[in-house]
């Protein structure tokens, strides 16, 4: 008789305090709680500060008919755990942004609650 090992849930304090900061921070950009570090120009275009660190060599530029392009890529996942340092680990980033997002559920409490408590555990 063959069993399969089950994968256990991460608990808090198994999980690498850099990927949970980065499910955190996509998580609270997502939701408008956060928002990048950034300005607008004359033209309502909005460009990224220089601590966003973002390549925007794949990116559009920012133009009146598409003015929020380096806004939209500042709130991706991909984003986010570059700018926590583990952009080498983004599936461990997924998984964590769905444990934290289903132990919310679970408790019944808002995200943004549940966010700020696991931060401070952190």
């Amino acid at each position: 008789m063959s069993s399969k090992l089950k994968a256990q849930p991460a608990s808090d304090l198994d999980t690498d305090p850099k990927i949970l900061r980065a499910a955190c921070t996509y998580l609270r950009r997502r939701d408008r709680l956060e928002h990048p570090a950034g300005s607008f120009d004359k033209a309502k275009r909005w460009y990224p500060d220089a601590k966003e660190c973002l390549d925007t060599s794949c990116i559009r530029s920012p133009s009146r008919a598409y003015p929020h392009s380096y806004n939209h890529a500042c709130r991706t996942i991909k984003h986010c755990a570059k700018l926590h340092g583990v952009s080498d680990r983004l599936t461990e980033v997924r998984r964590e942004i769905r444990r934290v997002e289903a132990k919310a559920t679970l408790a019944e409490i808002p995200l943004a609650k549940e966010i700020n408590l696991l931060l401070a555990a952190a």
